[in-house]
This record gives structure tokens, sequence and C-alpha cells, in this order.
């Protein structure tokens, strides 16, 4: 049997032509989907990047706290592009950022219009700081023509366009056509949305757009086109109009401002910069000083510790104001812990914007000027050291928590004591003689011998030229003046005050028309007629003290302008003052712990008559039952201080019988307070 091999058949050329045909026809059917899926997948890559570029924007706006947006260049006709920016700043923002989608042909756009299925309306802001942000105040002139949607630094969003049921929204595609700003053809669309929180999402699709037909073919799109301003030079802060100071009243625009050791001074500082720069603002003293004389001064260092304390330090970011359209900073300061009153300050403030801008302003404002702290009221007085059983002079803040000694002897007591007008000295007596001081005691030094025997008062004149003393016997009581402006001071015997017995206390005041007066209380014991009756009588003595003058002695009217039965009440350390309403007023203690008060009325000139009536507010109840004297009303006009209690009597207010009432006691290491005087140096 014969064994034959079977030769391999080839196909026939009906066989190719089937096979043929079927490949073409798979590669038909799979090269469209491809061409879709490469499409799909080019699309939905740019909106990725899209929601990463979002995201990025509202982190910066949080981090850097300024408005950062995302801009798409639109037209009225073509509302997409291919590209868009960042822009940073609170007002004209800069550019900082430009992305063009990466594509061999302009097929994938970025639409920012409308399209139909959903409720386009503006979106309503949250209830935070982006409700008060204006998209179209971003700049000072015309805004760009863009699809801003802005993340302000709460990291909410704001947009200049139309949200779509509560949302912003973007759709990324291929394809795109419209009509006006409404979308008709998208090929492979993904739809971004953005929620009023700044909440960033991908959904494939045109979100709810029932309407919208997707286009057969990609084409070459002409879509909006932006460019943006050319970057010029930086331009610097600008301050504008001058740092505002809270309390007002105590921006010391003029000299003599002061502002109190507890209080708390708000400064404020506002600026511009026409490049949105955020500018950041450094307070800083620049010099402090302490008062030691009515013109002198020691320069206080360091100034870390004598610059008295802001609420922040270094460089601090200023605020935007939307409202105003302006940078704002603020800050507090207080005076330097070491502050007992009378310091003085300049304060200086630095703005940079980090890009080479600098402006300066300071507080006070005016040149040469001051803000300075008030001196404490200090109430001077005497009292009887518990060790030597000697009075010395002393003196404890007006809060009666602070006593500080200031002159005392071993071998002899202070008889009297009083601020001079200015507070920079205190004036003082002892049997041995009359003294000056300064007015923490030092540089005691004695101007004349004592040769009157007891000594009554001691006050120095209004303007500081001469020293008054009151003294002498029974009888022969006088009123001397010291000389303490020439190199040499001199004794002249100003007054003889004849048969009075005592005298009680002396303050000086000057009237406005010029005369100067010294003001006493007095007593007098006389018999009648045959010594049938003993008489006592308590009065003011009121003197015209000006230098030169010659008046009437003894009984004269001048030197006694009343000795009549109606003052038979004590008169204790009587004195003379002026109301803020420029009513001349006399005022002195009584036993029965009220002070007397009584508006004075003169005719001034050579022999001035002088008239008492009642003041109409009434006397002053001190609330101590027994017999209170020295009344001296303080610097405010308001407050007094007397001697009575055992101690010091405070009264806030004078004219308000419901105001603060308190006994100042003395120094644990004295007993008893009396001739107290409030002084406010300088």
């Amino acid at each position: 049997m014969t064994n034959m091999k079977r030769q391999p058949r080839g196909m026939s050329l009906m066989e190719l032509v089937v096979v043929f045909g079927l490949a073409l026809l798979g590669l038909a059917l799979v090269v469209p989907r491809a061409r879709s899926n490469e499409a799909t997948l080019s699309t939905k890559a740019t909106a990725e990047e899209l929601v990463s570029r979002l995201r990025r924007a509202r982190q910066t706006a949080i981090t850097k706290g300024v408005p950062v947006a995302l801009a798409i260049p639109t037209s009225a006709a073509r509302p997409y592009s291919d590209t868009a920016f960042q822009l940073e700043g609170e007002l004209n923002p800069k550019h900082t950022l430009v992305w063009k989608i990466q594509q061999k042909h302009y097929e994938t756009v970025l639409f920012a219009g409308e399209w139909p299925g959903l409720a386009w309306a503006e979106a309503q802001p949250l209830l935070s700081a982006s409700k008060e942000f204006d998209p179209g105040r971003w700049w000072d002139g015309a805004p760009p023509e863009a699809a801003l949607f802005i993340f302000t630094p709460s990291g909410n969003a704001v947009s200049n366009q139309n949200a779509g049921d509560g949302k912003f929204r973007i759709v990324v595609a291929q394809g795109v056509a419209s009509s006006g700003r409404t979308l008709v053809q998208a090929k492979s669309p993904w739809t971004v949305s953005i929620s009023s929180s700044g909440e960033c999402n991908l959904e494939q699709g045109v979100t709810n757009g029932a309407s919208v037909l997707s286009s057969i073919s990609s084409s070459t799109l002409q879509g909006a086109e932006y460019t943006p301003p050319t970057e010029s030079g930086n331009s610097a802060p600008v301050v504008v109009g001058e740092p505002e100071a809270i309390p007002d009243a105590n921006n010391p625009i003029r000299p003599g401002k002061q502002i109190d050791l507890e209080k708390v001074l708000n400064l404020k500082v506002e600026v511009t910069d026409a490049d949105g720069d955020p500018p950041y603002f450094e307070w800083r003293c620049k010099s402090a000083r302490r008062r030691t004389g009515a013109s002198t001064y020691d320069n206080l260092t360091p100034l870390e510790e004598w610059g008295g304390r802001f609420s922040s330090k270094g460089p601090n970011r200023m605020e935007w104001d939307p409202e105003t359209r302006r940078w704002v900073g603020r800050i507090t300061w207080t005076p330097a812990p070491g502050d007992k009153g009378g310091n003085g300050y300049q304060l200086e403030c630095e703005i940079t914007d980090r890009k080479g801008g600098q402006a300066f302003t300071g507080f006070p404002v005016r040149p040469g000027h001051w803000l300075e702290t008030i001196e404490q009221d200090w109430i001077l007085y005497r009292t009887t050291n518990r060790s030597s059983n000697r009075v010395e002079v002393w003196k404890m803040s007006v809060r009666g928590d602070e006593h500080q000694r200031l002159i005392g002897f071993t071998d002899r007591d202070v008889i009297y004591s009083s601020w001079s007008a200015s507070g920079d000295e205190i004036v003082f007596a002892t049997p041995e003689g009359i003294y000056r001081a300064n007015r923490d005691g030092a540089n005691v030094r004695r101007l004349t011998n004592n040769a009157l025997g007891g000594l009554d008062g001691i006050a120095m004149s209004p303007r500081g030229e001469y020293i008054y003393y009151t003294g002498g016997g029974r009888e022969n009581k006088r009123l001397y003046r010291v000389n303490i402006v020439g190199d040499t001071p001199v004794s002249e015997l100003c007054r003889d005050f004849g048969d009075t017995d005592w005298i009680y206390g002396l303050t000086m005041y000057e009237r406005p028309t010029g005369e100067i007066l010294a003001v006493m209380g007095y007593y007098r014991k006389y018999t009648t007629t045959l010594g049938l009756n003993t008489r006592h009588r308590h009065g003011l003595f009121v003197s015209d003290a000006r230098p030169g003058f010659s008046g009437d002695s003894g009984n004269g009217n001048n030197d006694q302008p009343w000795k009549s039965a109606q003052y038979r009440d004590k008169t204790y350390g009587p004195t003379f003052y002026r109301t803020a309403d420029g009513q001349d007023r006399a005022m002195w203690g009584s036993d029965s712990g009220a002070i007397m008060r009584y508006n004075v009325s003169m005719a001034g000139g050579t022999h001035f008559g002088i008239t008492l009536t009642a003041d109409p507010r009434g006397n002053v109840n001190t609330g101590v039952g027994g017999y209170v004297t020295s009344p001296r009303p303080g610097p405010d006009g308001k407050s007094m201080i007397c001697s009575g209690g055992g101690g010091l009597v405070y009264v806030k207010d004078m004219d308000d019988a419901s105001s603060e009432r308190r006994i100042l006691s003395p120094s644990v290491d004295t007993t008893g307070a009396y001739d107290g005087m409030i002084s406010r140096p300088f």
C-alpha cells in the first residue's frame, strides 16, 4: 500500500477577503471607542488638576490671610478658555500663577457659563467675613473680564458668577459650543463644583444638564483670551491721616496731655498700598524720660525696661477693612511697670510691605511732643514718728497705700509744711527757721532764722517768688515774707495783726485781678467795758500781701475785713480757692465735722471790700463726728483733703453728697496725721 503525505493548502482568495473584512470591521468598532476614552481621560485629568488648583488657592488664602482667586478669561460670546490665572491681594490683586492646559490641539476648555437644568442665582453668603467681600470692588478701576472664583481668608468662596443650586460650577470638556453664555454642546464633560464654604468636588458629565447634547466631533476652539497687566515697580505703603489714640481725651496733639497710669492706650494706624500687598507694622518706644523738675528731665534706659508694654512684639500683619478699603493695624500700650507718674514717652511705628516698601508714623503726632503719664496724687502731711517722738513731714498716695518719709529731725519738730505752687518743692518751718527742700525731701536748706517765736502757718506764693509765714506771741501776731528769688533771701515784715491771740493756718491765693491774698483763721479773747463780760471771736484774716502794698494794720478794713458775732464758730485752717465756674470760695473746718463753705465777693482794689454768703451747694459733710481742720482742695477742684478723725479725711467730690469719703491713716511707723495737702506736681 502506497503511503502518501498531505500537502498544506493555502487560504483561498475568498477566505482572505472574509478575514480582512472582519479585521477592518473590528478596527472600525474599536478605534472610535479608544478615541472617546482618550478624550474622556484628557478632560478628567484636566478637571482633577482644576480641583487641585482650586484647593491650593483656598489654602493659600487661609495661610496668607489675603483673598486668592482662580480667574478664567471669558467674554460675552465665549465663556470658556484653556487658560486660568491665580490672583492674590486685598486690592488690585496681582497674578501669581498662570495655568494653560497642556494638549496637542485646542480642544479641552474650562467653561464658566450656565446651562439648562439648574436653578441659577446669586449664591447666599455665609455668616462670616466673606459676606462683606464684594468681587466687583476688588479693583480701584474696572475688574478684568473673567470668571472669578475667590477664596477669602476665612476659606469661604465668593464669585462674580451665578451659582447653580447654591454651588459655583465649572465644566471641563471638549467640543464646547455655547449660545451666548449658555452651554449647548460638550464632549466628554466633567463638572467641578465649589460650595460657598469653599469645598471643591468633581462629577462626571454636566451636572443635571438634561438638555445638553454631546457634540459628535471635537473642533479647534478659539476661547476668550486674558492678558495679565504688566508688572511695575513696588509701591510703598502710605499712612492715612494720623494714628488714632483711644481714649481720645488723652491724644497729646498739644503739650500737657497725659495718660493715667491705670489706663490702656489703644493705637490704630491705617495705610493704603496701591499694589494690594499685605503690610506689616511694628510699634516701639523711641525715647523715654522722667520729669525731675518743672522743666528738667532724665532720660530713661534701657528702653526694654522703660519703654512701656505693647500688646504684641515684632512685625504684625495689618488687617484689611473692606468697608474703608484700607489696611488697619491695632495695638495697645501701657506705661512701664516702674513708672510712678511723670514719665514721658515717644512711640514710633514702622510699616513695611516685605517688598522693600516702608513708611513711618509715631505718637504723639507732633514733633517734640511727649505722651506723659499723670503724676500720682500725693498728700503732704505732718505726723509724729513713734521712735523719735518728733513731728516729721511725710507723703502718702491719695489711695493711702503708700507712705514716704520726706523730712525729719532728731532734735526738733517740723511745725508747718506745704507744697510749692508748682509741686517742685516743699517749704516748711521749725523753731529754728524757715526751710525749703526738693519735692523728694532732698537738698534741705534753711533760708532764714525764726524771730517770731511760735509759728502758725507757712506757704509759698502762687508764682513762687516768696515764702510767707505767720507767728509771734499772743496779741502780737505778724505775717512775714521771705524773698527767695534773689541771691540773698531777705525777711520783710509784711503785716502786724495787733491784739489777735491766735492764728490758724495760712494759705496764699492770687485773684485774677492781681491781688495776692494771705488767708488765715484767727481767734481773739477780750472783755467788755469794766470787765463785765468775756467774749470770744473767731473769723478770717484776709490781707493783701503784694510786695510794696502798705495798707492799714491792726483793725484796718483790709487786714481784718470782718470780726462779727456771726463767726463765733472756730475757724480752723481756712483756705481760698477758685471754682471751675470762676467763683471765689472760702472754706474752713469746724467742731461739728463739717467743712464750712462760703462764696466770696470782692470789690477789688487797694481797700477791697469782702462779702461772704453761704454757698448754695451747702457745707461738706466729712463723716467725722469731731472737729476737722485745714481743708485743701485737690488739683481737680472737686476732691478735698482735711485733717480729722485721727488721720486725713479724703472726699472725692465736695459737691456730691454720695461720693466716696474715707479716712487715710498715717504710716504704721507714725501716729496721727494733720495739715494734709493734695498736690499733683507739674
